[in-house]
């Protein structure tokens, strides 16, 4: 065998493992990065609903401070009871954990540190015979 045929076949060899290791590096970072988004979107399903309080009224204007998690932009927060409370829409994220929101109804019986829960769920608005009155 002639020494360029041994150095071609132990570069073609050296070429094979390495296209081997970058696969299977690839799988395993592909791997990783579809665990971290399954668990993310876990999470979201099955953390519970941010809670706030209330720390400025403008009219319909409602900042609202949040702990730990915020909720997602357009969702329904509810101010007061968590089930029947003056709905709030939240339309930006302030930053420190701050939400700007936007009362859906009267907001004059409402007060700094009044508690603020997120119901993970977007406005929704009935159709059909409900609406006809």
């Amino acid at each position: 065998m002639k020494q360029e045929e041994i150095i071609e076949k132990a570069l073609n060899r050296l070429i094979r493992e390495f296209t081997e290791d970058q696969a299977e590096s690839t799988r395993r970072k592909r791997k990783e990065i579809l665990d971290k988004v399954l668990d993310k979107l876990v999470g979201e399903f099955t953390e519970e609903q941010a809670e706030g309080a209330v720390i400025q009224v403008m009219g319909p204007v409602v900042d609202v401070e949040f702990s730990g998690r915020l909720p997602a932009i357009n969702s329904l927060l509810r101010a007061g009871d968590k089930d029947t409370g003056l709905p709030l829409e939240a339309v930006q994220l302030l930053g420190e954990g701050i939400v700007r929101t936007i009362a859906l109804d009267s907001s004059d019986a409402l007060a700094r540190g009044t508690m603020v829960f997120d119901t993970g769920m977007p406005i929704s608005v009935p159709t059909g015979t409900e609406i006809l009155g």
